[in-house]
């Protein structure tokens, strides 16, 4: 039997989900999976500057608090939600370390500021490498008594005034490979992070309409390199 405590905390964020969905246009799921509560408070601060709020917490709760509005709601839902948008929010949320992001600000905004807090890892041994790693060519700032340690990683060095420098880039690392205690201490020498956390936006609801990720792509620089390809190709089709 829950808590009072946990019925009151519930029923806050029942209240929240629901008045959120009527206030806000805009809705972007979010993974924020190994991000920092200390960046997660900032985040939040910063959103709600421009007037954006934010929900987090287990998928199941949120999931159920959007199934309840849209069950006692069906009738009288505003205009920017649907049948489908609600479904498709309970149907999408799962699989995710979840967040939902609430606001009526265009996505450049939001993601501006999603963007800024980036969080970078260093690995643990036996973790598979997200990333290529390349050492690359040039001093170490390390004196030549550590020769027989890049030696016994195959890094090729040579001594420049008792100082070791590596004669050609390097790679330690592909994706997918594990990562063994060498290669996390020579990563850090080098302050290489090869873990880069930020919040994965996987869902994008805008006014009642439903896109993936991959309209993120879609920036001014986006379309600008795009029509400037355009008019070359017209260009060079015409002189033709």
């Amino acid at each position: 039997m829950p808590s009072a405590e946990a019925l009151k905390n519930k029923k806050k964020l029942f209240d929240k989900v629901h008045e959120f969905l009527v206030k806000f246009k805009n809705i972007l799921v979010c993974d924020i999976r190994d991000l920092p509560t200390n960046s997660m408070q900032k985040m939040r601060k910063d959103l709600r500057e421009i007037q954006t709020e934010c929900v987090s917490g287990k998928s199941t709760v949120i999931c159920k608090a959007i199934k309840d509005y849209h069950e006692n709601n069906k009738k009288k839902l505003p205009k920017h939600l649907n049948e489908e948008l609600l479904e498709a929010l309970e149907k999408d949320i799962f699989k995710y370390q979840l967040m939902l992001i609430f606001s009526n600000r265009g996505i450049p905004e939001l993601t501006a500021i999603l963007d800024k807090y980036l969080c970078e890892k260093q690995a643990k041994p036996g973790q598979l490498s997200p990333i290529e790693v390349i050492i690359p060519a040039g001093p170490t700032g390390m004196d030549s008594s550590q020769i027989e340690y890049f030696q016994a990683l195959k890094i090729p060095t040579k001594v420049v005034k008792n100082q070791l420098e590596i004669t050609s880039a390097t790679k330690i690392l592909v994706p997918g490979q594990k990562i063994t205690l060498s290669e996390i201490n020579l990563m850090k020498k080098f302050n290489i992070k090869p873990y880069k956390h930020v919040v994965k936006i996987e869902h994008i609801f805008l006014e009642g309409k439903i896109y993936g990720k991959e309209i993120l792509k879609i920036t001014p620089a986006y379309m600008k390199d795009k029509l400037e390809k355009g008019i070359k190709n017209i260009l060079n089709f015409s002189m033709g």
